[in-house]
């Protein structure tokens, strides 16, 4: 997903080895509970973890995985694609919901401060959600001789359900978008990933746009055939 762009970013934030438990600060954003749909009809994932198996439509294989640690506190959400290598998600269950608190890939590690809400504790339809966040030193890293790129990232969480067609068949699915932007060594960068998250199944398509980010069509596109416990 932001693989490529993040090499960018690898001498700016050290090579350093992921602890995907990091001690972030609470997202700013909170939700009212109310009534509406659980996050965890989106993302139904088992104490042992699971396993989405892809498939690109340039038949690249793939997969996303997901382990829980601490009582299911923490996730990683791990993406790996044949001929790109892993990205890694590191996830929280918050008092507002499921947050993002860091992305590992290329060789650097982006801490976001303040965490993503990727998903509220309740899901309402007819209401999206927005949260915003910047780019931050590691935990136990310096930056008084590393400039820290102004990087943005926020998520978009649509507001109504939508219907893809799926090699599985027609599925009910909310969009969840995370952009990415930022200007390093004079370079503009950008990537948009949006998952497509079907309630009671969870994870259904992953689009992805890294080269023009305006285009209505994404550069690369990964449909779930199979889901696995370990």
């Amino acid at each position: 997903m932001l693989s490529t762009w993040v090499r960018l970013l690898t001498w700016a934030t050290g090579f350093l080895s992921v602890s995907w438990t990091c001690s972030c600060s609470s997202p700013a954003e909170s939700y009212a509970d109310g009534e509406g749909t659980k996050m965890e009809t989106f993302l139904p994932v088992p104490m042992k973890g699971l396993e989405y198996q892809l498939a690109g439509h340039l038949k690249e294989k793939g997969s996303i995985t997901f382990a829980t640690v601490d009582q299911g506190e923490h996730w990683k959400m791990e993406f790996w694609r044949s001929g790109e290598g892993v990205e890694i998600w590191a996830l929280r269950k918050t008092e507002v919901g499921l947050t993002l608190q860091a992305i590992a890939a290329g060789g650097g590690l982006l801490v976001i401060e303040p965490p993503l809400v990727l998903l509220p504790r309740q899901v309402h339809e007819g209401d999206g959600w927005t949260s915003q966040g910047h780019l931050t030193v590691p935990p136990g890293a310096s930056s008084e001789h590393v400039p820290i790129p102004a990087v943005k990232f926020s998520i978009h969480g649509s507001p109504a359900t939508s219907t893809i067609s799926s090699p599985s068949g027609d599925r009910s699915a909310r969009s969840v978008d995370l952009d990415v932007v930022g200007e390093f060594q004079g370079k503009q960068g950008r990537a948009t990933t949006r998952l497509w998250l079907s309630p009671g199944i969870g994870l259904v398509r992953i689009e992805i746009w890294q080269k023009s980010t305006d285009s209505l069509k994404p550069d690369r596109i990964w449909d779930v055939i199979g889901v696995k416990t370990p």
